[in-house]
Order: C-alpha cells, then sequence, then structure tokens
C-alpha cells in the first residue's frame, strides 16, 4: 500500500488551529493519527509519533544570549559573532520575564522605520481645543 504524504499534511493543515502543523500539540498528533488511520495505515499511532520526533528535529531552535543587548531569545540558527549561550539562570530569567516563553530572535527586534515623516514637522492640532474663529458657514461654539 502507497501512502501519498502530501495528501495527508494537506489534510492535516485542514483539519488544525489556523493551517499551521505543530506536531509538538498533543491535539494536533492526534488528529494525524485520525488521518493515517482513515488511509488504512495500521501502525498509525506509531507513525504520528515517529512523525513527531522528526518535527522537532526539523523545529529545532537554539537559545541564545545577544553580545551587545542581553537579550536571552531563541534563534533557527547561532551567529557567534552575534550570540553567545546564556546560563541557565539567565534562560529562566527571561523565561519568566516572557509569560514562560522565550521570546524569538524576531520579537526582539526593534520594528524597522520606513520612508519619510509625511506630516512634516507641526505639533498637530489638538481637537479638543476650541477654535479661534467660525469656520465658514459655522457658529462658533
Amino acid at each position: 500500500m502507497s501512502i501519498n504524504f502530501q495528501e495527508i499534511l494537506k489534510e492535516l493543515e485542514y483539519r488544525v488551529e489556523h493551517g499551521i502543523i505543530d506536531l509538538t500539540k498533543e491535539e494536533q498528533v492526534t488528529k494525524l493519527v485520525q488521518i493515517l488511520r482513515e488511509n488504512g495505515v495500521s501502525d498509525a499511532n506509531e507513525m504520528a509519533q515517529k512523525a513527531r520526533v522528526y518535527f522537532s528535529y526539523i523545529n529545532e531552535e537554539d537559545v541564545v544570549k545577544n553580545k551587545k543587548t542581553g537579550n536571552v531569545y531563541v534563534v533557527k540558527k547561532m551567529d557567534p559573532s552575534k550570540h553567545i549561550k546564556p546560563t541557565p539562570k539567565e534562560i529562566q530569567k527571561a523565561k519568566q520575564a516572557n509569560g514562560g516563553q522565550l521570546p524569538s530572535d524576531k520579537s526582539t527586534a526593534p520594528a524597522p522605520v520606513k520612508g519619510a515623516n509625511v506630516f512634516g514637522k507641526g505639533t498637530g492640532a489638538n481637537v479638543f481645543d476650541k477654535p479661534s474663529k467660525p469656520a465658514a458657514g459655522g457658529k462658533q461654539r
């Protein structure tokens, strides 16, 4: 029997929340087992657990400490020119500061600023100020 893994993965994408496969989540592994059984796979549990292990290898990330900022976060690949390995204490502190999860390198970087200021140098209008004179055809409040 031939298994079309692309079709199985498409079906799993359809069934999981937001269409993003994350086999570290137990409910997604359970859905994968269901799909495999629907496709006649007799050892569906074993195959799904193997897929979970392979998935963890693919999505492995490095925990790093930025040499300049001292921030601890995860990256796909450590860059020795920018990163060092943090201590377990530093990792724990970063997790506590971020709700139990380590931030990714994208979430710790400042948002890029694009383009010039289109509003000029003014201070802007205060919408709560009363106008000094009535607008044409209007009444002063």
